[in-house]
């Protein structure tokens, strides 16, 4: 009897050191999977972030424009764009 109990109890636990490992082994794929897929979308977040960067001498050449021919009544695009320029630069 105390060999089948103790059988019984060595078939449980190499059934549990199974399961684990199983466990563990799918639970690394998920993380790896997860990572890469993190990864990717930080590129993405950066390659936009970049490309919008890009585009904030325009904005705001467009932006003063706006405002300029607004306040002023009639458009000074050139000297908009060049003094947008200049504060952008530095």
């Amino acid at each position: 009897m105390a060999d089948a109990r103790q059988k019984a109890h060595n078939i449980a636990e190499e059934t549990r050191d199974s399961i684990r490992a199983d466990l563990e082994k799918k639970r690394a794929k998920v993380e790896a999977d997860l990572a890469k897929k993190m990864a990717a979308a930080e590129n993405d977040i950066r390659e936009t972030k970049q490309a919008a960067m890009g585009h904030v001498d325009e904005i705001a050449s467009d932006t003063a424009l706006a405002i300029v021919t607004n306040i002023v009544g009639r458009t000074a695009q050139k000297a908009t764009k060049d003094a947008v320029a200049k504060v952008v630069k530095g």
